[in-house]
């Protein structure tokens, strides 16, 4: 899964593909792996990982336009709008959502794993033992991945508490 997100990715900063074109397959895989996940109780980290991700929480992507991304995912792939701020739109999709951010240089922002039993805390402590380097936000917390893509780990999610722009 990752090898293929990675070749996505690659192929966007080549211009093989478009935003949108990006966007449609990582919100594909989104809704692949919900499928699989649906329905089965959260696992507990296993020996040889910090955290069990129990599903993709969110993916949060930075878009010119917030309106017109919103009517795109509305009208292709069929998103319900949750939310809104003064720059930004939270698309339902399943169990999970899209949020769009408004800003001049589009691009992925972050990617969201629920986990089990989520504490900031307890979770920056874990990251800062195996190496990594939490970013602490208001609740949230985010580290990268070996090519520096910032992911964020999350309570399942709770449609009144949507997240703003870290």
């Amino acid at each position: 899964m990752y090898s293929e997100i990675d070749r996505w990715l690659s192929w966007f900063e080549l211009g093989k593909i478009t935003r949108r074109q990006l966007a449609a397959r990582l919100l594909g895989m989104a809704a692949a792996v919900a499928g699989t996940a649906a329905g089965q109780p959260a696992a507990s980290a296993t020996p040889d990982s910090t955290f069990q991700a129990t599903s993709l929480n969110h993916l949060a992507l930075r878009v010119s336009d917030p309106q017109r991304s919103a009517k795109f995912y509305r009208d292709h792939l069929g998103l319900k709008q949750l939310g809104r701020g003064s720059s930004s739109i939270f698309l339902r999709c399943g169990p999970h959502f899209l949020a769009l951010f408004r800003d001049d240089q589009p691009r992925m922002d972050h990617y969201c794993y629920t986990i089990a039993d989520y504490r900031q805390q307890s979770a920056a402590r874990a990251l800062r033992e195996v190496g990594l380097e939490p970013e602490l936000v208001a609740d949230r917390i985010y580290f990268r991945d070996p090519d520096g893509h910032r992911v964020q780990l999350s309570a399942a999610n709770d449609w009144d508490d949507l997240p703003g722009p870290a």
